[in-house]
């Protein structure tokens, strides 16, 4: 399979004949540099939100991520400016690079603050703990995935891959080496889980606790509950899709993109 890959992928370099514009200049140089402009945007909504979100936190509800409140208030900015004059003046391929930039100082800092001292204090727990999460991660991510999603299962599947078995960085980076161009509204439909987001915290928070103090039964059946009820609800709602033909899932694709 190898050398069926592009010397593109291969080497991370893109050819002179592969290359393409990362986006088109929308405002005149003149006043204002237009990636500038686009910075200034995504600047202002993410240090807005980050204060929103610490508002929260003080006065409200604690312990929700900054990353969707951004989605939410950047949602709110796409409906009140779509219909305006200004939103002929913002390229979203411009902000999808600044976006991947984001991503990677991300990783970058996030691999930079990891302590390799802990590491090599505690390195045999944290290797078996790795083993069995992975081998649990591809023993449900693999199959629910396709039950899951009728197409673009697999863009949605790694990304859940990447930040099961690391953290949401490596997610991001996983999902931006199968679809860079974010095709699947992978990126869309995560950030639309406030919810379900609140639910993670809960979970993380509370089930170190639990088998901190012994309590692993209780963890482990919270964790068996939490699981049959969503299996429940997905056949109530009539979207599992386990064992649907690849042909016909082929045929809701194309029926999605037209």
């Amino acid at each position: 399979m190898y050398q069926h890959i592009s010397g593109d992928l291969k080497t991370g370099l893109i050819s002179k004949e592969n290359r393409k514009s990362l986006g088109q200049e929308t405002i005149s140089s003149v006043s204002l540099d237009t990636l500038g402009f686009h910075l200034a945007l995504i600047l202002t909504i993410g240090g807005g939100s980050y204060l929103l979100n610490q508002f929260i936190a003080n006065h409200l509800v604690s312990g929700i991520p900054d990353f969707t409140i951004a989605f939410i208030v950047a949602l709110v900015f796409f409906m009140l400016m779509k219909n305006t004059p200004l939103y002929n003046y913002i390229d979203k391929d411009i902000n999808i690079r600044i976006s991947g930039t984001a991503t990677d100082y991300l990783v970058f800092f996030g691999i930079a603050s990891v302590r390799l001292d802990v590491v090599m204090s505690y390195a045999g727990p944290i290797v078996l703990s790795m083993l069995l999460g992975w081998i649990l991660v591809v023993a449900v991510v693999y199959p629910l995935g396709k039950a899951y999603s009728k197409d673009s299962w697999f863009e949605r599947s790694i990304f859940v891959y990447g930040y099961s078995t690391g953290v949401f960085a490596i997610g991001f980076v996983l999902f931006r080496i199968v679809d860079p161009e974010n095709i699947s509204g992978t990126i869309e439909d995560t950030a639309m889980t406030p919810i379900t987001n609140i639910a993670e915290i809960a979970i993380w928070s509370a089930f170190p606790a639990l088998l901190y103090s012994g309590q692993w039964i209780i963890a482990a059946g919270i964790g068996l509950a939490i699981l049959l009820g969503s299996a429940i609800a997905t056949k109530a709602t009539r979207t599992w899709l386990l064992g649907v033909p690849d042909i016909e899932r082929n045929v809701l694709a194309n029926k999605r993109n037209n």
